[in-house]
C-alpha cells in the first residue's frame, strides 16, 4: 500500500547550476535523494530530473507532513550537501504543496477556495 497519505507535504525545487558544476550538481543530488529515501521514513518520494539542455534540476519529494521535511533539513547528509552544492547554485526556487491523496486512488473531495 502507498505510504503518501492525504495531507503529506510536497516539496518541489528547482535549481540552476553553474554549467561547469553540472556533473558535480549531478552527483550530489543523487546522493542526497538515495541517503534521504534510505535514512529518513517519513520521506517517501524523492525524484531527481534534470533538464535535457539547461543546467537545470527539478526536485518532487514528499514527506509525511512539514514535520518530517523541517527534520530533513537538518539532517547530516542533507547538510553536507547543501554546504557543497551551494556555491555551485545560480538560482533555486522551493515550493510546499499540501497532497491531496494517496498516488493510484481517487482524489478526494476538497472544499473549494474561493
Amino acid at each position: 500500500m502507498d505510504p503518501i497519505l492525504a495531507g503529506g507535504l510536497v516539496v518541489a525545487v528547482t535549481f540552476r547550476v553553474n554549467p561547469v558544476k553540472r556533473d558535480d550538481f549531478r552527483r550530489a543530488v543523487l546522493n542526497n535523494a538515495r541517503e534521504s529515501l534510505s535514512l529518513e521514513q517519513l520521506c517517501h518520494v524523492f525524484d531527481v530530473n534534470e533538464h535535457a539542455d539547461e543546467p537545470l534540476f527539478f526536485l518532487y519529494e514528499v514527506y509525511e507532513s512539514a514535520a518530517a521535511f523541517d527534520t530533513h533539513l537538518t539532517s547530516s547528509h542533507f547538510l553536507k550537501f547543501n554546504e557543497a552544492t551551494t556555491p555551485w547554485v545560480t538560482e533555486k526556487h522551493v515550493s510546499r504543496y499540501v497532497h491531496l491523496g494517496e498516488r493510484g486512488s481517487p482524489v478526494p473531495d476538497f472544499p473549494d477556495h474561493n
